[in-house]
């Protein structure tokens, strides 16, 4: 049968040196992050998050205003040529009533 107790000494034995590190990494968080620095510091990580954000939404909404942009700009070119096309049509039904108030029936 298998010592539990054999195994579980044997891992831990093993993680030891993870254990160290992670202590010691602590530690000098504890000590860096202590006091009105600290604060500073987290403040300063917050604010460079959040303008990150910012910076990615203003991205995104940079391409959504230039792709509306070009869709109104297809949509103003359409009926600059509905107009074109109308104007040209007035002008000739225009000419043809002048044409036929002149005559004589």
């Amino acid at each position: 049968m298998v010592d539990i107790n054999s195994t579980l000494t044997n891992g831990i034995t093993q993680l030891e040196p993870l254990i160290t590190t992670i202590n010691t990494l602590v530690s000098a968080l504890k000590l860096l992050l202590g006091g009105v620095f600290g604060i500073y510091l987290l403040l300063l990580i917050m604010r460079w998050w959040e303008s990150r954000s910012i910076n990615k939404t203003l991205k995104v909404m940079k391409i959504e205003l230039i792709k509306t942009r070009e869709i109104i700009s297809k949509i103003e070119d359409k009926l600059d040529n509905n107009k074109k096309q109308n104007n040209k049509i007035n002008k000739n039904t225009v000419k043809t009533k002048k044409n036929t108030k002149g005559r004589k029936k």
